[in-house]
């Protein structure tokens, strides 16, 4: 006996009442899962960062003067670890506002060359570590009109991913350039590259797209979702081209100033 396909598409549109309501029913189901994820990161996130003022302050100079060298090794890699346990944490808490709606933005005019030159410091010392040229070719004085803080933040996300999967002797440049109302701000490397198949879902949140870097760097798996939702709340948008050993370019799209 072939039983009969359900339409459930003509029951719910034949009832909006029940439709609203079911609406409204996963509203509030994802409303309370971004809830459950923001408190249980909050409340991980303080000790954590008290331990990791500890091991911080254990790894001072002349802080603790009778460790052993495999003391102090054991400290450096529970530093790092805790470093990335923080990234985490705040990653998820940041998503959770981005899905939630509750970014704060509040944007206004600023050039490309103080959103560059505000960033691109921060991010020096980590390739020079593992001996990689960043350096910048933008020597305009257009403007964007952004949250500079989320824009900020945005575009060092996409250079530390940059650096993290660029080699040693390796090359991240950046560039901006205009195009219509808007300005694309490029992050391009030399590293290597990604596949087409995580390409296509590079923007998603899923652990299987958990890529070591090329020194072992792990990251949580949620900076590009968060660059992407942020670049499309400041009013512009997050793409990416790559081709496996020939690198990747980033481009930030963001709204003209005037």
């Amino acid at each position: 006996m072939v039983e009969e396909e359900n339409d459930w598409s003509g029951d719910l549109n034949d009832d909006p009442d029940r439709l609203r309501s079911m609406l409204e029913s996963l509203r509030n189901d994802a409303e309370a899962k971004n809830r459950f994820l923001r408190i249980v990161a909050h409340d991980l996130l303080s000790p954590v960062t008290s331990i990791s003022g500890l091991t911080k302050y254990l790894l001072k100079p002349d802080s603790v003067s009778n460790l052993t060298d495999r003391q102090m090794n054991i400290i450096q890699t529970m530093d790092r670890a805790l470093d990335r346990y923080m990234e985490t944490l705040a990653n998820i808490m940041e998503l959770s506002r981005l899905l939630r709606g509750k970014s704060d933005l509040h944007p206004g005019n600023i050039s490309c060359q103080e959103l560059i030159g505000n960033v691109m410091p921060k991010l020096g010392e980590k390739a020079v570590g593992k001996g990689i040229d960043l350096i910048t070719k933008y020597k305009g004085g257009e403007e964007v009109f952004v949250d500079h803080n989320a824009a900020e933040r945005t575009f060092a996300r996409l250079l530390d991913n940059a650096i993290m999967f660029t080699g040693e002797g390796g090359r991240v440049e950046v560039d901006c350039r205009a195009d219509g109302r808007q300005m694309i701000l490029e992050v391009q490397d030399n590293g290597v590259g990604i596949e087409r198949g995580r390409l296509e879902k590079i923007f998603d949140i899923d652990e299987k797209n958990h890529t070591l870097g090329t020194c072992d760097e792990r990251g949580s798996g949620m900076g590009l979702c968060i660059a992407r939702r942020t670049a499309i709340l400041c009013g512009g948008d997050l793409t990416i081209d790559s081709e496996p050993g020939e690198g990747t370019v980033v481009r930030f799209r963001l709204p003209r100033g005037g």
